[in-house]
């Protein structure tokens, strides 16, 4: 028997639209994060005088206290990719533009998402799955909650990519 046949047609939609919220304000709270007039600037304009750790405002509420944005890219890029120190230095300029292209696949995702497009699950899949390793690391104990937390959102997105496909 389809999933879809297991849920009415109106609670599928509620429940794709709660879903997708929970993507939707945390990639508008990402995209908050960043200060997009620096990053023109420092991109746009070709302005190097810009330090990096300032295209990256403090938020409201802190994720990672005392740990920057650019350090958990840089441990990352360390313990998955197994890059070398001047390699990573190579790398660094582009992570406020690798954060900004995660926020936009978020939001595009969400709203795919919640129109009952199963691309949406995929787009929302692929950004969790970077989210999870490059924000929450498994080697820091600390980050083990919300590594599982995004687990059962991915789970929950493979879910429901199958109910909508068999809808369709």
């Amino acid at each position: 028997m389809s999933p879809s046949l297991l849920v009415s047609p109106g609670l599928l939609l509620c429940m794709r639209c709660a879903f997708s919220a929970i993507f939707f304000i945390s990639a508008l709270y990402k995209l908050a994060y960043l200060d997009l007039a620096s990053l023109t600037r420092r991109y746009y304009d070709e302005d190097a005088s810009i330090p990096l750790e300032s295209l990256f405002k403090k938020p409201p509420i802190e994720f990672w206290p005392g740990i920057s944005c650019v350090r958990r890219f840089d441990d990352a890029l360390q313990h998955y990719m197994f890059l070398a120190p001047t390699t990573i230095a190579r790398l660094r300029p582009w992570y406020p533009v690798a954060f900004l292209t995660g926020s936009i696949m978020e939001l595009v995702g969400a709203v795919l998402f919640v129109l009952g497009r199963w691309q949406g699950a995929r787009l929302l899949l692929l950004v969790l799955g970077v989210v999870t390793l490059v924000m929450h690391p498994m080697w820091d104990a600390a980050a083990w909650f919300e590594a599982f937390r995004n687990m059962s959102l991915a789970s929950g997105l493979l879910l429901s990519e199958v109910a909508m496909r068999g809808s369709s």
